[in-house]
């Protein structure tokens, strides 16, 4: 028998693990439900159109095919892009909050070990302006670390404009500010000192010798802040960055974090971002951010809007599920003995038939997995 291969960056789901995650993503969504999200259900297939106006930092590339019409199609790469459209193709009262579950496919770099198809829920708050739903987020996020991760997710804020306001308040060309971000981003200390060397005699020049080094507790950052100048604009950014931290630290077990020079997670965010994180992982658990401009792409008035997503394969890998408990013993019988073996699954309800030929062998597994047999018609 010839012996098939999966494609790189993928993987089959069995047993005990099968079982956590369809625990874990129904615990997550009866939590949504009960907060009052609307579901939505998108298909796996949606015209390239949906996302090309987009460069999703997650993929490497998308998994393209083509229809009888010749048009281009792709497995959804992102949850968030096609709810977006979903929106803008149906008649939907907002504002509402909505939440979705489903699997999401991109292809990364080969032989680093990561995934090209992941398991995601999420949430997408629709036309709220206030904070008050970047609040409702890290409740969620807040909730699901004490429900499930005993309260061990830290959650980190930033913000999606705030390298951009930096950069352009120096006057630097876009290729200049590309380069700066991409050593601001990776951690590449030689090369950012490089980059900000010929800013040394402006009044920004402080904070940019800080910016790289701009991240930790509120109080870490808030301290170093103190010592630099910035711009009126960024200034804003960073207030409102520092207020919701306040706010977030007082939810129960949570510990929050700040960062200051990180890239956001996806390029259609506009305001604040969130992430949460467990120490010793180099993945996110949760993420996400206000998008007040991406319904533009769909249609010509946008809608404020706040959405958070969820790794369910990591947050399953994190979580344990006892699946032993709900199976109690087994049930022998016979053709003759058939009845007598339902009446006993109405009184067992927790035990299962033995699907062995011989009472012998049931026995036999019986004892090998520690668990009762009951005979039928005895």
């Amino acid at each position: 028998m010839k012996q098939e291969k999966l494609p790189q960056g993928f993987r089959d789901s069995y047993g005990q693990q099968a079982w956590r995650k369809s625990k874990v993503s129904q615990a997550v969504m009866s939590l949504l439900a009960e907060r009052g999200y609307t579901r939505i259900e998108t298909p796996l297939v949606e015209y390239e159109s949906v996302f090309s106006s987009y460069e999703l930092n997650e993929a490497q590339g998308t998994y393209r095919f083509y229809n009888g019409k010749n048009e281009t199609l792709v497995l959804r790469p992102d949850l968030t892009l096609p709810i977006a459209r979903f929106l803008t193709t149906n008649a939907i009262d907002l504002p509402n909050r909505f939440c979705y579950l489903g699997d999401l496919f991109a292809i990364k770099k080969e032989h680093a070990g990561e995934r090209n198809q992941m398991t995601q829920a999420g949430v997408e708050l629709v036309g709220f302006a206030s904070r008050k739903a970047e609040l409702e987020c890290l409740c969620l996020m807040n909730l699901i670390s004490r429900q499930f991760l005993q309260g061990q997710a830290q959650i980190e804020l930033s913000h999606a404009e705030l390298v951009d306001v930096i950069l352009d308040s120096i006057s630097m060309d876009k290729s200049s500010q590309n380069t700066i971000k991409q050593a601001l981003f990776n951690k590449n200390i030689p090369a950012y000192e490089a980059c900000i060397a010929p800013y040394e005699m402006t009044v920004i020049y402080p904070f940019l010798q800080e910016w790289p080094f701009l991240f930790g507790s509120l109080e870490e950052v808030t301290s170093t802040l103190e010592k630099v100048a910035l711009p009126p604009q960024a200034e804003a950014i960073i207030k409102e960055i520092l207020q919701l931290a306040k706010q977030v630290a007082l939810l129960p077990d949570q510990e929050v974090r700040i960062d200051l020079s990180c890239q956001a997670p996806q390029d259609y965010y506009t305001g604040l971002v969130f992430k949460a994180y467990v120490d010793g992982l180099s993945e996110y658990i949760m993420s996400g951010g206000r998008y007040d401009k991406l319904l533009a792409n769909f249609k010509e008035e946008p809608e404020k809007a706040v959405g958070m997503g969820l790794d369910i394969d990591l947050l399953t890998s994190l979580v344990q599920v006892d699946m032993d408990a709900d199976v109690n013993g087994y049930i022998y019988f016979t053709d003759a003995t058939w009845t007598d073996a339902l009446a006993l699954m109405e009184t067992y309800p927790n035990y299962k038939l033995a699907l062995t030929e011989s009472l012998e062998k049931a026995k036999k597994q019986a004892q090998d997995v520690g668990l009762p047999l009951l005979i039928a018609g005895e």
